[in-house]
C-alpha cells in the first residue's frame, strides 16, 4: 500500500469520525420526541433520496454491483446496528452512549486478524488497550443504568466492527454509492411498517424534519467516508482514530446537553488522543503493509 493512499484513507476515516459523532447528536435530539422505528425510517429515506441523483448517474454508466453478498451483510448487521444506536441515544446520555460504543475497535482487531489475516503490532494493541481503558474510565457503563439501554451500544458496537471488517474484504470493489444507497432502501421498507403498526406514526415539526435531514446527510457521509477510508488504511491502525469521537462527544455534550466533563474527563480524553497517535507512528525501518498486513516493497 502506498504511504499516500493509507494517509489519505486515515484521513477519510477521520472525517466518518466528525460525521457520526455529529449525525449522534442529531439523532439524540430528535430522538426524545420520535419512536426508533420511526426515526430510522425518516433517516434512512432521506438518505436515499440525497443521494438518488449520484446512483442515477452511475446507473447510466452502467456500473453494475459486483458481489451482493456485502448489500446483504450490511442490511442485516445496520438493521440490528442502527436500531441498538438509536434507541440508546434516545435512552442514554450523549457521552455514554458514545463511550460504550467504543467496545467497537476492541472488536474490529480480533476480526481484522481473523477475517482479513491481518498482522497486529505490539504498539497497536498497546494503543488500542490504553485508549480502551480511558474510555471505559471516563463513563463506565455500569453507572448509566441497566437493562436493553446499556446493552444496546455494545450490540452497536460489535455490529459495527464486523460490518467494518466486512466492508474491507467483500466491499473493496464495490461502488460506495450503490452501497450506500442500497443500504438505505431496504432498511426504509422495514423500518416503514415497524413504524406504522408496532410503534404508531407520530406527527413532527418542520424544525423536527430538519434535524433528521441533517443526520441523514451526515449519516450518508459517515458511511461514504468509512468504506473509503477503511478500503484504504490498515484496519487495526485506522480503528483507533475511532477513540477521537469521545473527546468530541464530549464536548457536544457540554454545549448542547449539559453534560459537564470532570478532569478525569479530561485526562482520559488526553490519553485517548496520546493513543491514537501510537497507533499511526512508525518506527525507523519499520515496514510498511498492505492491507493484508504484507510486507509492501520500499519503492511502493
Amino acid at each position: 500500500m502506498h504511504r499516500e493512499t493509507h494517509w489519505s484513507g486515515l484521513a477519510m476515516i477521520f472525517l466518518a469520525v466528525v460525521s457520526a459523532t455529529a449525525m449522534d447528536a442529531f439523532i439524540k435530539l430528535a430522538g426524545g420526541d420520535i419512536g426508533t422505528w420511526q426515526l430510522l425510517f425518516m433517516r434512512w429515506i432521506i438518505g436515499a433520496l440525497v443521494i438518488l441523483p449520484v446512483v442515477a448517474y452511475y446507473w447510466k454508466k452502467r456500473e453494475k454491483i459486483k458481489d451482493r453478498r456485502i448489500y446483504y451483510w450490511r442490511f442485516a448487521l445496520n438493521l440490528v446496528g442502527c436500531y441498538a444506536l438509536f434507541y440508546s441515544l434516545a435512552n442514554l446520555p450523549f457521552a455514554t452512549v458514545i463511550t460504550i460504543l467504543f467496545a467497537e475497535p476492541i472488536f474490529i482487531i480480533p476480526l481484522a486478524v481473523v477475517l482479513l489475516g491481518e498482522k497486529i503490532s505490539l504498539k497497536n494493541v498497546i494503543a488500542s488497550l490504553v485508549g480502551f481503558g480511558a474510555v471505559f474510565y471516563i463513563n463506565r457503563p455500569e453507572d448509566a443504568g441497566s437493562g436493553f439501554s446499556v446493552i444496546a451500544p455494545i450490540v452497536a458496537a460489535l455490529t459495527l466492527a464486523i460490518e467494518h471488517v466486512l466492508n474491507k474484504r467483500l466491499g473493496s470493489e464495490e461502488n460506495p454509492q450503490f452501497m450506500l444507497f442500497w443500504l438505505a432502501v431496504p432498511l426504509a421498507a422495514v423500518s416503514l411498517p415497524m413504524t406504522v403498526f408496532v410503534e404508531g406514526w407520530v406527527e413532527i415539526s418542520a424544525m423536527q424534519w430538519g434535524v433528521v435531514l441533517l443526520a441523514a446527510v451526515l449519516g450518508n457521509a459517515y458511511n461514504y467516508f468509512i468504506i473509503m477510508g477503511f478500503r484504504r488504511a490498515h484496519v487495526a491502525t485506522g480503528s483507533v482514530l475511532l477513540y477521537l469521537s469521545v473527546p468530541m462527544a464530549f464536548i457536544i455534550g457540554v454545549m448542547f446537553f449539559n453534560e459537564v466533563p470532570t478532569l478525569t474527563d479530561v485526562v482520559c480524553g488526553a490519553l485517548i488522543l496520546g493513543a491514537s497517535m501510537l497507533a499511526n507512528m512508525r518506527r525507523p525501518g519499520e515496514k510498511q503493509r498492505d492491507e493484508l498486513g504484507n510486507e509492501v516493497p520500499a519503492n511502493s
